[in-house]
């Protein structure tokens, strides 16, 4: 439930809330000037007191740093300065909405930081009354935020603009219960025991009511990473809740996009993107199993930019028992496996090579780099069973079976020796040809182009040492 939603109750509360902070309000510093053409030329355009009230938050966020020395606590000296602590944010965010009508709450308590550190001074936030209720907004939190004393101005960060109090209260505790707006007041012990959680997750079309009441019974123990930057591009109907997940397991991930943005799931050195998710029901969906260590990111790329996270989890290490359910499912997707050179697992699979076979032979010779394929080699085999590796031996006989597709001449080729005296299984289509290079260099296994077949392409390429 937001706010604004809640109108009928609302319309009370903000009733109260006016007079309650009357005298709160009567001691905001003294100003020296009329904010009025300011507020009028920020606002222009704007047909609603809600719009009014998000144009001075955009402004504001836009314009207005934080003071990293503490200092500047008014309006006047906010504007001047253009900067100022959460005080002078509010107090500047009064000034501009007081001329248009909009009337403010000042809302006084204490937040926690994403490693649950409770603030020592305080903090101080909005409640505006609008368009039949009221929003509660954090002009403060929506500009920035300070890294190793440095203020680092968000890009648009809408997501402390109406903010949903059941996600407010994931951060903000307001001194005067009242302001809590849930159904049930949070106490300060269970307030420092709620997690951290930013209310962009509410952007994503995620409920905070929900998430809340998930969370004090016990239904949510973590949660990813999530990124305010493309809450806007993504909903998210369906992902896994919680920070870590476990390799050798499956997951779903049911995403809508809500702009033209490009998606992709990435991993491991895996990089899937959304032309490979299913689409269910308007949305992008995967069923993906990690494998190692590390994180697992949703990215997102938005007209010419590159892709930056979305949302962000952590997988732990692999145990014994998850690497043995990666062997038995996708072996090619195992680390020792993709870190084999000239890999191409979708042409490999085609042509009847497993990753179990990868594997035997990483694990029993210590294969390092595949033999080269050509593009196209599943269009002219069908099967294959031929060294796997790379480089092959002067004066070592090898064997090389193939099943081509058609009719089709084929022949060896090592530097200048030409080979083609192939055996041929009738019944299945196979070829074999044991082969001992003579010559270090260049072997390949070559198909006749038509129509003489007197000229031959390389399908499958070797270096002789």
């Amino acid at each position: 439930m937001t706010l604004r939603r809640a109108s009928a109750r609302l319309s009370l509360i903000s009733v109260l809330s006016f007079v309650t902070f009357a005298v709160a309000f009567s001691q905001v510093s003294e100003t020296k000037y009329d904010y009025s053409a300011v507020a009028t030329t920020i606002t222009a355009g704007c047909t609603s007191k809600v719009e009014q009230a998000e144009a001075i938050y955009k402004w504001m966020c836009s314009h207005i740093a934080y003071d990293t020395e503490h200092k500047i606590h008014t309006a006047d000296a906010c504007w001047d300065e253009r900067k100022g602590v959460c005080q002078g944010y509010c107090e500047l965010y009064y000034r501009l909405a007081e001329p248009l009508g909009l009337h403010c709450t000042m809302i006084p308590g204490v937040t926690k930081d994403s490693k649950g550190a409770i603030s020592e001074d305080g903090h101080a936030w909005l409640l505006v009354e609008v368009d039949g209720g009221g929003i509660l907004v954090d002009p403060t939190w929506g500009a920035g935020g300070v890294q190793d004393g440095v203020f680092v101005r968000s890009d648009n960060d809408m997501s402390w603009f109406s903010v949903d109090p059941y996600w407010m209260i994931f951060t903000h505790y307001p001194d005067d219960s009242t302001y809590q707006f849930v159904d049930t007041p949070v106490s300060r012990e269970a307030f420092v025991q709620l997690p951290y959680i930013k209310p962009s997750l509410g952007i994503y079309g995620l409920s905070g009511k929900l998430f809340y009441e998930q969370y004090v019974n016990g239904g949510i123990t973590s949660l990813p990473q999530f990124y305010s930057l493309h809450a806007t591009d993504l909903g998210i109907k369906d992902i896994p809740l919680q920070a870590e997940l476990i390799p050798g397991q499956h997951y779903t991930f049911k995403i809508a996009k809500h702009t033209d943005s490009i998606m992709a799931l990435v991993h491991a050195g895996e990089f899937v993107y959304e032309d490979k998710w299913r689409v269910e029901d308007s949305c992008y969906v995967i069923d993906y199993m990690p494998i190692a260590e590390g994180t697992l990111n949703i990215v997102v790329a938005c007209g010419n930019n590159d892709y930056s996270t979305a949302i962000e989890y952590k997988v732990a290490a692999p145990t014994v028992q998850a690497t043995a359910q990666i062997r038995k499912e996708d072996p090619y997707r195992l680390p020792q496996v993709k870190a084999l050179d000239n890999l191409h697992p979708e042409l490999l699979a085609a042509l009847g090579i497993s990753g179990e076979e990868l594997l035997g032979e990483i694990e029993q010779h210590g294969l390092e780099a595949l033999f080269l394929l050509h593009k196209d080699a599943a269009l002219m085999l069908q099967d294959v069973d031929v060294p796997l590796s790379l480089y092959l031996n002067v004066g070592q006989t090898y064997r090389f079976s193939i099943r081509p597709r058609g009719s089709s001449r084929w022949a060896v080729f090592n530097e200048g020796t030409y080979l083609n005296t192939w055996t041929v299984d009738e019944a299945t289509g196979w070829q074999t040809i044991e082969v001992c290079p003579t010559k270090p260099g260049r072997l390949s296994v070559s198909m006749g182009v038509p129509p003489d077949m007197k000229q031959y392409r390389a399908v499958l390429t070797y270096t002789v040492r």
